[in-house]
């Protein structure tokens, strides 16, 4: 069996999500943000003082991208870090009023392009067929369920 770039679900939505992203990342240049660092300072926000794992869990991210985008955010003064009063070799997470203020403005930026994107999907129709549709499939596999593997012969 042969993949079909144009018409394989899996690289249609790798796609979609490559060029979501360069989207999202050219609207935040002027906020010097990325669309990762926003998710990151939205669940730092979220949380009530987290440690790196925690936003790593929360997003689904592997350590190293914690870390790659954590370093700016801290550089830029978006966030600051101490020490946790019961662990003391973990660090905990907070933002700055800067990061705040900047966390909102990202925000204005992405109801723009999420707007956009839902306004094309409501032209053609399929808004709610494709949000439903990916609920259903990201839910099950939150719930444990795996996709399943393909072995090669």
């Amino acid at each position: 069996m042969s993949i079909n770039l144009e018409k394989d679900l899996c690289f249609v939505l790798m796609r979609f999500s490559r060029r979501l992203s360069r989207r999202v990342n050219f609207a935040l240049r002027g906020l010097e943000l990325t669309g990762e660092q926003v998710a990151m300072l939205d669940a730092i926000e979220a949380m009530p003082l987290p440690r790196g794992t925690d936003v790593r869990v929360a997003l689904g991210l592997d350590p190293s991208t914690v870390s790659a985008n954590l370093k700016p955010l801290l550089r830029q003064g978006l966030i600051v870090t101490f020490e946790d009063p019961v662990d003391h070799r973990a660090r905990r997470l907070q933002l700055s009023p800067e990061g705040r203020r900047r966390l909102r403005l990202a925000r204005e930026i992405l109801l723009e392009i999420d707007s956009l994107v839902r306004g094309r999907l409501e032209e053609r129709g399929v808004l709610k067929d494709i949000t439903s549709a990916l609920n259903l499939m990201w839910s099950g596999l939150d719930e444990g369920k795996r996709l399943p593997e393909k072995t090669r012969s």
